[in-house]
């Protein structure tokens, strides 16, 4: 759903997390993410951006749901808000995330559960952040959240 959500012409995009759910993922889907700031480490769900030459804005709807990292899997962070460069313009990921429960991220650069790069937004409503580590200096970390 993120990815079709990057590339999808409409502006804005919805996504409706099923009620109640526990979404487990055992391995990162991006091994290392990149965008035009640098180099951020592996990411268990796509990078959310936009890859068309306009600004996104994705809205997920957690409804109490929870996503997190098998304490099995190799370390990796849960979300990566990202921005891309189209056409020479920055191109951000706004992003609106709702009673989402973000749990057991881990990952040795900035923000355990989520990273938002420069120029990329993001708001939480009602969400948690339960045993998210950053092992990056105290300084740059974020447990949860790196910016």
């Amino acid at each position: 759903a993120i990815n079709a959500a990057n590339t999808n012409a409409s502006p804005t995009n919805i996504i409706n997390l099923s009620s109640g759910v526990v979404y487990t993922l055992t391995a990162p889907s991006v091994a290392n993410a990149t965008d035009p700031g640098g180099s951020y480490g592996p990411v268990g769900l796509p990078i959310i951006t936009s890859l068309i030459g306009q600004d996104k804005t994705l809205i997920i709807n957690g409804n109490g749901a929870t996503i997190r990292r098998s304490p099995t899997a190799s370390n990796f962070r849960i979300m990566f808000i990202g921005q891309t460069v189209v056409a020479g313009a920055y191109r951000r990921a706004n992003t609106t995330i709702n009673n989402l429960t973000l749990e057991n991220g881990n990952s040795s650069f900035q923000g355990g559960a989520v990273y938002i790069t420069f120029k990329s937004n993001a708001t939480f409503n009602g969400c948690k952040f339960i045993n998210n580590i950053s092992t990056v200096n105290q300084v740059q970390g974020g447990g949860a959240i790196g910016v």
